[in-house]
């Protein structure tokens, strides 16, 4: 058989080599809000289908779900968005791979007013941890039924991601006090550090409320702690600073950056279900009873939604122009910062229903808000891929 011909090796398509160099030729770690927020969407979905339709005990599994329209529209959701948050995450972790070898890498991180653009990178991997405790698990019988043996597992992935964190935040926050930078050039983008903050604190408050291995659910308890105390001191003075800067200016931000106003939405949402995941860890494992703890839970998640409400309100009106005269004519990856504040109201609106709010209107509310994510999120994947292949297009500009 030695003459017989050999099927040469399988290389990569050139037509992936080709998307692979154009998104590294013009790569933004912002790019990574894409991926975020395909997850979210899917998480989005799961809370809703979780905390407004589930009427047992634990977590919801697909198996035990009476099968209507509505659960299946959400399945559907959980599980396209889900495996697109999956592909571009392997997509965009080799194109990241690619870019910390160059000089616009070092460059970039070594400026403390763009370098939060790196944590979008965090922000996203958290996210997918999350997604696969909600939404995989959700859709495998095997592992709902073995969702404890994961815990191991699960708290080793969740310390090697707050480590890296932790450290990256501890090295980027070092340099803004050894560089110096103009603080009138300070935007809401900025706030992409308590957001990896509060998104590695919520998945290790997971780990404590759910766990039954003492000393997993009490080492992520305190874990998350130093993680969402740093993270929320970060935002506290972020928000100061930046509100400070813009009382003393006029007009609004750079259009590129006009979808941070509304970050702020997540990271409370994150912060508030992490409070509400510690209560529970406490109920589990210090003797707190439920009756001592149910109004403070109560009272803190209603205080949370209630300052999204009047938020989400402010930052649209302050993107209303932006809608009109950029958002149509011009794509840029800021403008996936737009899709987590709609799935943020949604996941937290979810547990409000369950808690305070069990209206048939506003469940159909938080429906409707997220598949207004939904649509964003098609319609800017669209565009994404349009500038990928091509720097100009025909009906908008890729900036």
């Amino acid at each position: 058989m030695g003459g017989a011909l050999r099927a040469p090796p399988k290389k990569p398509s050139l037509n992936n080599k080709i998307m692979i160099k154009k998104l590294l030729d013009n790569y933004n770690p912002l790019i990574w809000l894409s991926a975020l927020g395909a997850g979210g969407i899917s998480i989005g979905a799961f809370v809703i289908l979780q905390y407004t339709l589930w009427g047992k005990k634990g977590l919801a599994v697909m198996s035990q779900m009476e099968q209507t329209p509505i659960v299946l529209l959400l399945e559907a959701i959980m599980l396209i968005f889900g495996s697109i948050s999956l592909a571009l995450t392997i997509y965009y972790g080799i194109v990241a791979w690619k870019w910390r070898k160059t000089e616009k890498y070092h460059s970039y991180s070594e400026n403390p007013l763009v370098n939060a653009g790196l944590m979008a990178m965090y922000v996203s991997l958290a996210m997918s941890l999350n997604v696969f405790i909600g939404v995989v698990r959700y859709f495998s019988d095997y592992l709902s039924s073995n969702f404890q043996s994961l815990m191991l597992p699960g708290f080793i992935a969740f310390a090697i991601l707050w480590f890296t964190i932790m450290n990256k935040e501890i090295q980027l926050l070092a340099k803004t006090f050894t560089k110096g930078f103009d603080m009138d050039k300070i935007h809401f983008g900025w706030l992409l550090h308590p957001f990896a903050l509060g998104m590695i604190t919520v998945t290790g408050t997971g780990l404590a409320a759910m766990s039954h291995t003492s000393w997993i659910a009490e080492v992520s308890a305190f874990m998350t702690l130093i993680s969402g105390t740093m993270g929320m001191f970060l935002m506290s003075v972020k928000l100061f600073s930046i509100f400070k800067k813009h009382f003393h200016q006029e007009g609004a931000l750079d259009n590129q950056f006009m979808p941070t106003y509304i970050i702020v939405i997540p990271i409370i949402t994150v912060f508030a279900i992490s409070y509400f995941r510690l209560g529970h860890f406490a109920e589990n494992n210090l003797g707190v009873t439920k009756e001592n703890i149910h109004f403070l839970l109560e009272f803190g998640m209603a205080t949370a939604f209630a300052f999204q409400v009047w938020y989400f309100w402010f930052g649209l009106v302050m993107l209303k122009d932006y809608w009109k005269n950029y958002f149509k004519t011009h794509f840029h990856v800021s403008q996936w910062g737009v899709i987590c504040p709609f799935v943020g109201f949604s996941v937290l609106g979810g547990f409000i229903f369950k808690l305070l709010a069990s209206y048939s209107a506003f469940f159909y509310f938080l429906i409707g808000v997220l598949l207004i994510a939904v649509v964003l999120y098609l319609y800017l994947l669209k565009r994404q891929f349009k500038c990928i292949k091509a720097k100009k297009t025909k009906n908008f500009i890729c900036d």
